[in-house]
């Protein structure tokens, strides 16, 4: 029988495949960016701490945030007309 958080892992995970823009999702590519070890070492000591858990989580919600201020707020296009690429 499974537990409840099986049946709900199963869910999410269907959910998330389906609808993937939603939840922050999507496709995702690699990028290769140069950038100085001072910021690495910073990045490496924000999931030490356990406040993201790898530094792609990291640089992937400060280019979010940053996009978010200088690109979406300004022109007040929404991020869901982003990711649908409208």
């Amino acid at each position: 029988m499974d537990s409840v958080l099986n049946i709900i892992h199963r869910v999410w995970i269907s959910f998330y495949v389906k609808y993937p823009i939603l939840l922050g999702g999507g496709l995702m590519k690699i990028v290769t960016v140069k950038m100085p070890e001072d910021y690495i070492a910073a990045l490496d000591e924000l999931v030490k701490r356990g406040l993201f858990t790898s530094r792609s989580e990291a640089i992937r919600i400060a280019v979010r945030d940053l996009l978010m201020k200088e690109l979406w707020e300004k022109s007040k296009i929404s991020i869901r007309a982003y990711s649908r690429g409208g």
